[in-house]
């Protein structure tokens, strides 16, 4: 509901535009997407069911507390630091990072959840081979021309260095299949209010909208 509202702005007029939002939360990591997703490249066909104007996606093995088991799992093969596994030992208990070791290790798992939940959510594109020759088949929403990011969830609002977690959700040259956004601009949920937006959103959308615009800051 926040999303849609920042989006299009009360009435449906004057929002931000299209634009992706980032919840990194202890269980679960939710990707919203209010765009349309249609190929931005004029070779390229869509195939499967239309993609929804507004999408969400909730990945379940992606969490800082409850899904740390299969976090781990996801991020084996990454330069880890020595005491990793110390420090997610004491995630797992429910503790906050309480050191720079300890901070640094959740940045990297943040950091991780991140850039795996945007690759789920965004469309990819697949090379196929037929009698007319090479054709270009976008599965999914193209993200690429997205401009806007916004990041919320308690390990991305309360990070020392959102804008570089935030960095796993941009397109990437080695991954030129995966069509996350391109060149976003990133805006960081700074009193974790956008819960609120939504709810308030249902009732008075003009005061919604200036409350997520109040405490919605570019990174």
């Amino acid at each position: 509901e926040a999303a849609r509202l920042i989006a299009g702005g009360p009435g449906g007029t004057n929002g931000l535009g299209e634009l992706v939002v980032i919840d990194v939360g202890g269980a679960t990591t939710d990707v919203h997407s209010i765009a349309r997703g249609n190929p931005a490249r004029p070779d390229t066909v869509t195939t499967g069911l239309p993609e929804p104007y507004e999408k969400r996606t909730v990945e379940g093995d992606l969490g800082l507390k409850h899904s740390l088991d299969a976090l781990c799992e996801i991020i084996i093969g990454r330069d880890l630091p020595a005491d990793f596994d110390a420090a997610v030992a004491s995630f797992r208990s429910g503790n906050l990072p309480s050191s720079p070791a300890e901070a640094t290790t959740h940045r990297l798992l943040t950091a991780c959840t991140v850039q795996t939940a945007m690759d789920r959510h965004a469309g990819r594109l697949e090379e196929v081979y037929g009698p007319m020759g090479r054709t270009l088949v976008q599965r999914g929403k193209d993200l690429t021309k997205i401009s806007i990011v916004i990041g919320t969830g308690g390990p991305l609002v309360f990070s020392p260095s959102p804008g570089e977690v935030l960095s796993g959700a941009v397109y990437s040259p080695s991954t030129p299949a995966v069509l996350k956004p391109e060149s976003p601009r990133f805006y960081l949920d700074t009193a974790y209010v956008l819960y609120a937006v939504g709810l308030l959103g249902r009732d008075d959308p003009d005061l919604a909208y200036a409350l997520a615009l109040k405490y919605l800051k570019e990174l």
